[in-house]
C-alpha cells in the first residue's frame, strides 16, 4: 500500500512539474554555457511552488534555469550538456556546524570505533578487539611505546551501556600511550601509560574545567572536557603525523563531505595547527570547497586580532576559506551526562553521585571573554547543550547586546535540552542570536535519553524545533557535529521531519515537535547561506548569478513519504559548477 501511494504521489508530482515550472527565470540573452544539466526537476529552494527542467552554468555561476529548450540555446559547441533523467537539484548543502579538521585529524589517524547507524562497533568486545587489532597492526615490533589513537565509541550504543576501563586498554597494551575518544569528542579513556604522562593517574589529580573521574581505586581512565582536550592535544603531538599527511587527509575529509552533498564545509573549534592546516591549503590552491574555520577561544585567545583580517570574507587569491566567528564551549555533551543541566541526570555519570547535573566550563568569566571577542568586531558561535549553559548563554548576550558588532549573526550551537521560555526569549533576541539544532539527537540518542540521561518526560522535547518555528524563528539551521555523526545532513533533515528512534523505531519523541520536510530543507541550504551571511552570493539557492553549488538527488526528501527520507541518495555533487562527486549508483552517464 505504502508503494502505491508512493507512485501515485510520483505520478502526480510528474504531471504538475510543467505547469509550476515558469518558462525561464530572468537571465541574459543566449550566450555560451559550459555545462547544462537538462531533463531534471530543479528546486531552487527559493519558494516551495516553484521548479524548473534545466540549469545552464558558466564560469561556475547559473547562467539561466527554465525548461529544457528555453535553457539549451546557451548550447555551443564546447558545453557539456548532461541528461539528469528526471533526478532532482538542489542547491550545495551548508555546514552549518561540524569539524571537519578534527574528522580529518581523527578518521584517518585512529581506529575507527563507530556503532549503528555508521559502523559495527556495538560492544565493548568489539570496541577492545578492534583496538588490539589496529594496535598489532601499526605497530607490529613488541618493543615499540608509540601512541595509539582510536575514535568514535558510544557508551550509549555499545553493550553494556559503559565506557572501557584503564585496565582493558592496558590489557591491550601497556607500552603505548593509548586513548580512546568518545563520538561526542567531550570526553575519553586513557590507557595508565597516557595517565602517567599527563599527571592524571593520582586520587588527588584535578583540572580546572574537566573532571579526571575517579573509582575506588584511583582514576577510572575516563577524562572529560578539559583533561579530554589534554589528552587530545598529547595524543596529536606524540602520534607526529607529518604536515603532508595532515593535508592528505585533510583533503580525503574534504572528499566525504561532498559525498553527503556538503559544498560549504565547517571546523567548528579549531586549534591553532588546523587553523594554520585550512588556511595554507586555500593559500597554496588545493582546496575545492568553501572552509569556514571558528577558531576555539580557549586555545586561541591570544591570537585574535590576526584573525579579523579573515572575518566575514574569504580569503584571497583562491577564495576558499574564512573565519566565520570565535567558538566557546559553556558545556559538555547530553549524551555523554557531561551537559549543565537545572534538573539532575536520571542515572548519574560514572564517578559522580545522584544528583549529579553538569557543570559549567566557565561559571564566572565568560562574559568577559564574549567581550573580548565582540570588541573586536567578530561574532560567536556558543556550544549549549543542558538548559543551564543555555540560560547562561542567553543572559550574558542580552547583558552584552550593546557591545555585539552590528549585523554579527550569533550562534546557539546544538541547545538540545531548550526548555520552552528559553526558546521565547530566543525568538525575542533573533536580530542578534539564532540557534544551530541538532536533531539527529532524537534518531541515535532518543531513546538513551528517555532510559539514561533525562528519563521519558524532559526527553520528550530535545531538540524543540518545532517551538521555535512557532514562536517565529524561521532562519535556523541544523547541523550534523561531524565526526559525532557522519556529516549526514540529510539523516538530519529526516530526524527533524520524524523524530523517530533508531533503536525503537516505533517510539517517537513528542510529534508535535515534528517539522515539514521543506523547511527541514531550507535549514540546510538557505538558512545555512544566512548564518554564514553568504545569500547574497547565492548561496543556498539556486538563482541566476549565483554561485552554481548543487547537488543531484535520486528523490526529493520535500514529496517523498518522511520515513524514507534518509533513504535518499547522494548522486552528484558539483561545486561552483565542477563536478567533485559522483556515487557509483549514479545512471547519469556524463
Amino acid at each position: 500500500m505504502l508503494l502505491r501511494k508512493l507512485l501515485i504521489v510520483s505520478i502526480v508530482v510528474m504531471m504538475g512539474f510543467y505547469s509550476c515550472s515558469p518558462s525561464s527565470s530572468k537571465a541574459p540573452a543566449s550566450q555560451g554555457a559550459d555545462l547544462i544539466l537538462k531533463n531534471a526537476r530543479v528546486i531552487p529552494m527559493t519558494d516551495p511552488k516553484l521548479t524548473y527542467q534545466a540549469i545552464s552554468i558558466k564560469d561556475g555561476k547559473i547562467l539561466r534555469l527554465g525548461t529544457d529548450k528555453v535553457v539549451l540555446q546557451d548550447s555551443v559547441s564546447t558545453t557539456n550538456v548532461v541528461d539528469c533523467k528526471g533526478n532532482f537539484i538542489f542547491p550545495g548543502f551548508i555546514d552549518a556546524h561540524a569539524h571537519v579538521g578534527q574528522y580529518a585529524a581523527a578518521m584517518y589517524n585512529a581506529a575507527r570505533l563507530y556503532g549503528k547507524p555508521y559502523g559495527p562497533v556495538n560492544t565493548i568486545d568489539a570496541l577492545l578487539d578492534t583496538m588490539k587489532v589496529y594496535t598489532n597492526r601499526l605497530y607490529p615490533n613488541p618493543n615499540d611505546t608509540s601512541a595509539v589513537l582510536g575514535n568514535g565509541y558510544d557508551d550509549a550504543i555499545i553493550t553494556p551501556h559503559v565506557h572501557p576501563t584503564k585496565e582493558q586498554l592496558d590489557n591491550i597494551s601497556g607500552k603505548h600511550p593509548m586513548y580512546v575518544v568518545h563520538s561526542s569528542g567531550h570526553m575519553g579513556v586513557a590507557n595508565t601509560a597516557l595517565l602517567n604522562i599527563l599527571g592524571f593517574n593520582s586520587k588527588n589529580a584535578t583540572i580546572k574545567g574537566g573532571t579526571i573521574v575517579q573509582g575506588k581505586n584511583g582514576p577510572t581512565g575516563l577524562l572529560t572536557e578539559n583533561a579530554n582536550i589534554a589528552a587530545v592535544s598529547y595524543m596529536g603531538k606524540a602520534l607526529n603525523i607529518s604536515f603532508d599527511s595532515a593535508m592528505s587527509n585533510l583533503l580525503k575529509a574534504e572528499k566525504v563531505w561532498f559525498a553527503y552533498g556538503i559544498t560549504t564545509l565547517c571546523e567548528g573549534r579549531a586549534d591553532p595547527g588546523t587553523i594554520n592546516l585550512i588556511k595554507y591549503a586555500s593559500a597554496n590552491n588545493k582546496l575545492t570547497g568553501d572552509f569556514i574555520v571558528l577558531p576555539d577561544y580557549d586555545q586561541n585567545k591570544f591570537q585574535l586580532d590576526s584573525f579579523y583580517q579573515y572575518y566575514g570574507h574569504y580569503d584571497k587569491p583562491y577564495h576558499h576559506f574564512k573565519i566565520g566567528a570565535i567558538k566557546f564551549t559553556f558545556d559538555g555533551s547530553p549524551q555523554g551526562r557531561s551537559a549543565a543541566l537545572s534538573q539532575p541526570y536520571l542515572y548519574p555519570p560514572v564517578g559522580e553521585k545522584k544528583g549529579f547535573k553538569g557543570n559549567l566550563i566557565y561559571p564566572d568569566s565568560a562574559g568577559y571573554f564574549l567581550s573580548t571577542v565582540f570588541k573586536r568586531g567578530m561574532q560567536v558561535h556558543i556550544h549549549v547543550n543542558g538548559d543551564t549553559a543555555i540560560g547562561q548563554a542567553l543572559f550574558l548576550l542580552d547583558s552584552l547586546k550593546n557591545q555585539i558588532p552590528k549585523g554579527a549573526i550569533n550562534v546557539l550551537v546544538h541547545v538540545q535540552t531548550c526548555r520552552k521560555d528559553q526558546v521565547a526569549k530566543l525568538a525575542a533576541a533573533k536580530n542578534y542570536v539564532r540557534p544551530s539544532w541538532f536533531p539527529t539527537h532524537t534518531y541515535i540518542w532518543g531513546r538513551w535519553h528517555i532510559d539514561t540521561t533525562l528519563g521519558y518526560t524532559r526527553a520528550q522535547d530535545i531538540s524543540p524545533i518545532k517551538w521555535g518555528m512557532d514562536m517565529g524563528i524561521d532562519s535556523f539551521t541544523i547541523h550534523t557535529d561531524a565526526p559525532v555523526t557522519e556529516p549526514d545532513l540529510l539523516t538530519a533533515v529526516y530526524s527533524a521531519v520524524n523524530r523517530k528512534t533508531l533503536f525503537q523505531p516505533t517510539t517517537v519523541l513528542d510529534p508535535d515537535q515534528r517539522i515539514d520536510a521543506y523547511n527541514a530543507m531550507k535549514a540546510i541550504t538557505v538558512n545555512g547561506a544566512a548564518q554564514w551571511g553568504e545569500l547574497a552570493t547565492g548561496k543556498g539557492t539556486i538563482v541566476p548569478n549565483g554561485v552554481a553549488d548543487l547537488v543531484v538527488l535520486n528523490m526529493n526528501p520535500i514529496e517523498i513519504h518522511p520515513t524514507i527520507i534518509k533513504d535518499t541518495k547522494i548522486l552528484r555533487t558539483y561545486k561552483d559548477g565542477k563536478l567533485v562527486y559522483r556515487n557509483p549508483i549514479d545512471p547519469i552517464k556524463k
